[in-house]
């Protein structure tokens, strides 16, 4: 995403699963079109750049995470976890200028998920208040390749009435069909602990949510 006047600049993106990155270790992920490094310093913080050393070119994820510092596979310059530019192996002498240095985005270690802003982030990365609910459990799954436009797939996940033709078993019936729509969009939570259950089927997980 190479223009900051898009609406995405100020989002909060998922970059990758928090499990996908090891401590002291790099992974390269694609985020809009653009390559992304995550890499872990020495108390495992995440930090979440662009994958591009800015001395020749070459992805960062393909280099070594040495404590807090990350270096290019290329020619080994060492930079900190402000992006900035440490060392230069093939002239150990020289201080690295301040241009010298990788971009950086701001990131956040949330809900299991590495997430990264383009740009100012434009609210709190704080919309799963659900996460805090005792004795709850979260499942993370894992990335998709799915062919497919953007608006189709969230259309997809919005889209109730397909359940008991296409996830009959998992997630529908063919004997219950219809989607009633209620004034309030936000999921009765503790009812739903309350009445509910999640049972296992040789297909997978099967919900029941007591009727209201």
């Amino acid at each position: 995403m190479r223009d900051e006047s898009l609406s995405l600049a100020g989002e909060w993106l998922p970059v990758c699963n928090s499990e996908d990155v090891p401590a002291g270790d790099a992974r390269g992920f694609i985020v809009a079109d653009e390559r992304i490094v995550v890499w872990r310093d020495s108390i495992a913080a995440a930090h979440v750049w662009r994958d591009y050393c800015p001395h020749r070119g070459a992805q960062l994820s393909l280099g070594t995470v040495m404590r807090d510092q990350i270096a290019c596979p290329y020619h080994g310059w060492s930079y900190d976890v402000e992006g900035q530019c440490l060392r230069i192996p093939s002239n150990p002498s020289l201080r690295p200028s301040k241009r010298a240095c990788a971009m950086t985005f701001a990131s956040e270690e949330k809900y299991g998920v590495v997430w990264m802003c383009f740009g100012k982030p434009a609210y709190a990365l704080d919309f799963f208040p659900e996460a805090a609910i005792p004795n709850g459990r979260r499942i993370n799954l894992a990335p998709q390749t799915v062919r497919s436009s953007a608006p189709r797939v969230v259309e997809n996940f919005l889209d109730m009435a397909h359940f008991s033709f296409v996830h009959v078993g998992i997630l529908g019936e063919h004997a219950h069909t219809e989607c009633r729509i209620t004034r309030s969009l936000r999921f009765p939570m503790a009812d739903w602990r309350r009445d509910s259950a999640v049972t296992g089927s040789p297909q997978g997980f099967r919900g029941r949510v007591a009727a209201r």
